[in-house]
């Protein structure tokens, strides 16, 4: 309700500290108007040197079902707008599939005479007996929610409080201390050290799921404790969190490995960059022992039946062992007899040994 006969003048930015009543001339309303947000904006500047909006000053628990969704929120008080405020006791459902945020509706309403008989001049045998006088400003509070895809119809301005991620409640920190000692030792341990985990909060990767669509990556952390900006926070359960599937893809050119199969000729390769998106091609040095013709005449050069030769490690026939650069050496891929060292007998067989290069596509 819109007051046609109200005025207030107060403006901080002027920096008036108080009104000066002098004697002789009349009082105006607005005066006394801006008496009340003189002493409302001192204390609001002290309340807010040391709680924040949505502080939570004692009671207002919230209790999660995570599978009807189901939220039980307890009578409490609230710090918000530069004065510590009750709220009562209420109960409501949420979706449990997405990110939910619980707090409070902060309503105001002008109310008169026509609201409340009381508001006017109780005093008996007064001229001004049951006349009508100054309206009220009502502030209220009560406990809401916002989430993604649900229209909630509460008027008012919102305050955020707790926060659910698929039906758990994220670990609130417990209700600021109006302590100089606390908020000093706070403020050293955040200078110091910045936030920190003190125990557990392992976070591990758990799977991929589709949402409506859209990709999500699904993450597990554990209970445990940690201090954010010099306060700790506690997480007394572990909790399942899903982030919308958009990483920073870095290519890897080349990580070689070692094969060191086990018994079942089966080797669990570990990775030195994790989690792998996709992999493109696998490059395999391989070592083959295999049996080759020589050719119909001497000094012929005989193919090696693979591509990308490497090394030939050895070369026999029966109890003679051929030497490198000696009597034979690799060529394009083949094994050049040229040399003026033994080579085998035309159209005989000998048995090499070599290092090739191939690559396969990952299935």
């Amino acid at each position: 309700m819109t007051l046609s006969s109200y005025y207030n003048r107060f403006n901080p930015d002027k920096k008036y500290e108080k009104s000066l009543f002098l004697a002789g001339r009349g009082l105006q309303s607005a005066e006394l108007n801006e008496m009340q947000d003189y002493a409302l904006s001192k204390l609001k500047g002290i309340g807010d040197a040391i709680f924040k909006d949505g502080d939570v000053i004692s009671g207002a628990d919230c209790i999660v079902d995570a599978e009807t969704g189901k939220v039980t929120l307890e009578t409490g008080k609230i710090y918000l707008r530069g004065c510590v405020r009750e709220v009562e006791k209420t109960e409501f459902k949420i979706p449990t599939n997405s990110t939910v945020r619980v707090g409070v509706y902060y309503v105001e309403s002008t109310i008169t005479e026509l609201e409340d008989e009381n508001l006017r001049d109780p005093a008996v045998g007064t001229r001004n007996y049951q006349e009508v006088g100054a309206a009220r400003l009502k502030a209220n509070i009560i406990w809401g929610f916002q989430a993604e895809g649900v229209t909630i119809n509460t008027a008012g301005e919102f305050y955020p409080i707790y926060n659910i991620e698929n039906g758990v409640l994220i670990e609130h920190s417990p209700p600021p201390q109006a302590n100089i000692v606390t908020t000093a030792l706070a403020r050293y341990d955040r200078e110091a050290n910045g936030s920190y985990v003190v125990d557990g909060l392992e976070v591990m990767f758990l799977q991929r799921e589709s949402q409506m669509g859209e990709r999500k990556q699904v993450f597990v952390i554990n209970e445990g404790k940690a201090h954010v900006d010099g306060y700790e926070i506690e997480l007394p359960h572990s909790l399942r969190v899903y982030f919308d599937e958009d990483p920073d893809i870095k290519l890897v050119e080349s990580e070689p490995h070692s094969f060191q199969p086990n018994s079942n000729r089966v080797m669990e390769l570990k990775v030195n960059d994790f989690p792998v998106k996709e992999i493109k091609k696998v490059d395999i040095t391989v070592q083959k022992t295999i049996s080759l013709t020589h050719g119909s005449y001497s000094g012929v050069a005989d193919p090696i039946p693979d591509f990308a030769i490497l090394e030939i490690i050895q070369i026999k026939q029966g109890n003679v062992i051929y030497e490198n650069n000696a009597d034979y050496k690799l060529k394009s891929g083949d094994v050049d007899w040229s040399l003026p060292g033994k080579e085998p007998a035309p159209g005989s067989s000998y048995e090499i040994t070599y290092r090739a290069r191939t690559h396969t596509t990952p299935e």
